[in-house]
């Protein structure tokens, strides 16, 4: 709308800046709040009321993001204690798997052992075979029974021999058996240790899956927890930037540089209310629209041709609610006249312009006229609507810096100024309660 205010307006978004926002437009800084507000008769709760839009618009988030980083919180905890129980079980598993494979490699050195205790045996048997068969042939070839057969003496010691024979080879076919034996009991162990390994060895496979698995889920829910934490800080910055613009506002609110000594907006300056808000406050009234136009194109008149003439369109239309009774009177409806323009107390009507804009135009200029001392035609946006706005024969032109200086000026009233603000302050109240501008 060509203003500082509105642009800060637009760029809040919310209700509840704009209302805040809007009342420092009409008055520009910050100074003394209970004095101020005083003279603007602006009602006592508004602070409080746009400090309850600003954290009624962002607690909800909040309050949603702090639950949700409650339980995301939770959630963590719960898998730290499953991935620390996992650790266990991983570590549980490796112990089993390194006990296992000691037995096993154990094991497989007894068989080892006994193996070649086997193998000794075996050749110990092959080796007695051998040197017993050379007894035997020893004893069968003693000299004595050389010639004649073996004697008594030869047949003695062949049968010591077989008898020698005989023990030794039981001997060592007894300790074959036994290395047999142990060999084969040296075998199953093996196998046992190596069923036991590899069953280890699942075991660890399972809980190395399963420790990465919880892993992964500690890591996502670390990263939610982050996400959540961001939110919950993202919106509580955002409610406290709202609330610190909004407290800048209502210090502005209070005696901004320049302004009027009377407290109340200046005539010149821009709107801090857009269409729409004008709009919904007009027709949350309940008014009958009597106009020649509808009443969303006249707001937009205002808008328009004040901004055109540096005015405050916004409140020239709270003027004029006050002029024509809600845009119901005469004047409004058969003279397009919304300001009171040449219509004095003894008058039976006011003067009459050729269209709703040319009304609208009119009072705008005239507006601009009493504000700003020397002004010509020349100066203004459009030419003059109406001889009745002509700046030069104006007799009080520059008179009026606010719209509370209006009061015995553009009326004989002695309340019109502060009933022009009050009309005024009922369109920021709805601005600030009402949904916020698209």
């Amino acid at each position: 709308m060509g203003s500082d205010v509105g642009t800060t307006l637009q760029r809040a978004g919310t209700a509840a800046l704009a209302a805040t926002a809007l009342v420092a437009a009409c008055l520009t800084a910050a100074a003394p709040p209970a004095s101020a507000l005083t003279a603007l008769d602006i009602p006592a709760d508004i602070p409080a009321e746009m400090t309850a839009v600003a954290a009624n618009r962002f607690q909800p988030a909040i309050t949603a993001d702090t639950r949700l980083l409650a339980a995301d919180t939770a959630t963590l905890g719960a898998d730290r204690t499953h991935q620390a129980a996992d650790e266990e079980l991983v570590t549980e598993a490796t112990t089993a798997l390194t006990r296992a494979t000691a037995e096993v490699a154990a094991d497989t050195a007894a068989l080892t052992a006994a193996t070649a205790a086997s193998s000794a045996a075996a050749t110990a048997v092959v080796d007695d075979h051998r040197r017993l068969g050379a007894i035997a042939l020893e004893l069968y070839t003693d000299p004595v029974s050389a010639g004649g057969g073996p004697g008594l003496a030869g047949a003695q010691r062949q049968a010591t021999a077989q008898a020698l024979l005989g023990v030794v080879t039981d001997g060592q076919r007894r300790q074959l058996a036994a290395d047999v034996t142990t060999a084969a009991t040296d075998r199953k162990a093996v196998a046992a240790a190596t069923t036991a390994l590899a069953g280890a060895q699942a075991a660890l496979a399972t809980a190395t899956h399963l420790h990465d698995d919880r892993t992964a889920i500690l890591a996502a829910d670390g990263r939610a927890v982050t996400a959540a934490e961001a939110a919950v800080a993202g919106d509580t910055n955002a409610l406290v930037g709202d609330q610190s613009a909004q407290g800048a506002a209502v210090a502005a609110v209070a005696q901004p540089p320049g302004a009027p000594a009377d407290g109340s907006p200046t005539i010149l300056g821009g709107a801090a209310l857009d269409a729409a808000q004008i709009v919904a406050w007009y027709e949350g009234r309940g008014e009958v629209d009597r106009t020649s136009t509808p009443i969303a194109q006249l707001v937009t008149w205002y808008l328009q041709e004040g901004a055109a003439e540096g005015v405050r369109g916004d409140v020239a239309f709270a003027q004029a609610m006050v002029e024509t009774a809600g845009f119901s009177s005469d004047d409004a409806v058969t003279f397009n006249n919304y300001a009171g323009i040449g219509h004095c107390d003894a008058c039976a009507t006011g003067s009459g312009f050729p269209s709703a804009q040319a009304g609208v135009r009119g009072q705008i200029q005239l507006l601009r006229a009493f504000a700003t001392p020397g002004l010509t035609s020349a100066m203004l946006a459009a030419p003059p609507v109406s001889p009745a706005v002509v700046p030069e024969s104006d007799p009080v032109r520059g008179c009026c810096v606010s719209f509370q200086a209006l009061t015995g000026r553009w009326a004989s009233d002695p309340l019109y100024g502060h009933t022009v603000m009050t009309m005024y302050q009922s369109m920021l109240a709805s601005a600030l309660t009402g949904p916020p501008s698209t």
